[in-house]
Protein backbone atom coordinates (compact mmCIF):
# COMPACT_ATOMS: atom_id res chain seq x y z
CA UNK A 1 0.00 0.00 0.00
CA UNK A 2 1.27 3.65 -0.85
CA UNK A 3 0.93 6.47 1.72
CA UNK A 4 -2.38 7.50 0.13
CA UNK A 5 -3.61 4.67 1.13
CA UNK A 6 -2.77 4.14 4.27
CA UNK A 7 -3.62 7.70 5.05
CA UNK A 8 -7.18 7.01 3.92
CA UNK A 9 -7.24 3.53 6.48
CA UNK A 10 -5.88 5.89 9.15
CA UNK A 11 -8.83 8.31 8.38
CA UNK A 12 -11.47 5.07 8.64
CA UNK A 13 -10.21 4.13 11.68
CA UNK A 14 -10.09 7.56 12.75
CA UNK A 15 -13.92 7.61 12.10
CA UNK A 16 -14.42 4.92 13.81
CA UNK A 17 -12.56 5.25 16.87
CA UNK A 18 -14.67 9.18 17.01
CA UNK A 19 -18.20 6.71 16.73
CA UNK A 20 -17.68 4.68 19.09
CA UNK A 21 -16.28 6.54 21.47
CA UNK A 22 -12.66 4.58 21.73
CA UNK A 23 -10.57 4.25 25.03
CA UNK A 24 -7.45 6.25 25.53
CA UNK A 25 -5.15 3.56 25.40
CA UNK A 26 -6.84 2.27 22.15
CA UNK A 27 -6.38 5.89 20.55
CA UNK A 28 -2.77 6.03 21.53
CA UNK A 29 -2.39 2.04 20.05
CA UNK A 30 -3.00 3.81 16.55
CA UNK A 31 -1.11 7.09 17.42
CA UNK A 32 2.23 4.22 18.42
CA UNK A 33 1.51 2.40 14.69
CA UNK A 34 1.30 5.55 13.15
CA UNK A 35 4.74 6.53 14.65
CA UNK A 36 6.75 3.45 13.76
CA UNK A 37 4.93 3.32 10.25
CA UNK A 38 5.80 6.54 9.31
CA UNK A 39 8.52 7.72 11.13
CA UNK A 40 6.89 10.40 13.19
CA UNK A 41 9.79 12.39 15.20
CA UNK A 42 9.40 12.48 18.93
CA UNK A 43 10.02 15.83 19.21
CA UNK A 44 8.20 18.60 16.86
CA UNK A 45 10.18 19.18 13.90
CA UNK A 46 9.23 22.01 11.83
CA UNK A 47 10.44 20.45 8.60
CA UNK A 48 9.44 16.87 9.00
CA UNK A 49 6.12 18.60 9.46
CA UNK A 50 6.36 20.51 6.62
CA UNK A 51 7.28 17.56 4.21
CA UNK A 52 4.77 15.38 5.70
CA UNK A 53 1.67 17.86 6.08
CA UNK A 54 -1.18 15.01 5.35
CA UNK A 55 0.67 12.46 7.80
CA UNK A 56 0.45 15.11 10.31
CA UNK A 57 -3.24 16.18 9.96
CA UNK A 58 -4.30 12.60 9.98
CA UNK A 59 -2.03 12.23 13.30
CA UNK A 60 -3.47 15.35 14.55
CA UNK A 61 -6.97 14.30 14.00
CA UNK A 62 -6.50 10.83 15.53
CA UNK A 63 -4.66 12.79 18.58
CA UNK A 64 -7.43 15.07 19.47
CA UNK A 65 -9.75 12.45 20.25
CA UNK A 66 -8.49 11.64 23.27
CA UNK A 67 -9.85 15.12 24.16
CA UNK A 68 -12.96 14.63 23.70
CA UNK A 69 -13.22 10.79 25.14
CA UNK A 70 -11.75 11.43 28.57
Amino acid sequence: MNIDERLREYRKQAASLRRREASKEEIERVLREMEAEFSIPPAPDNEWNREHKEIVRVYRDIASIRVYHK
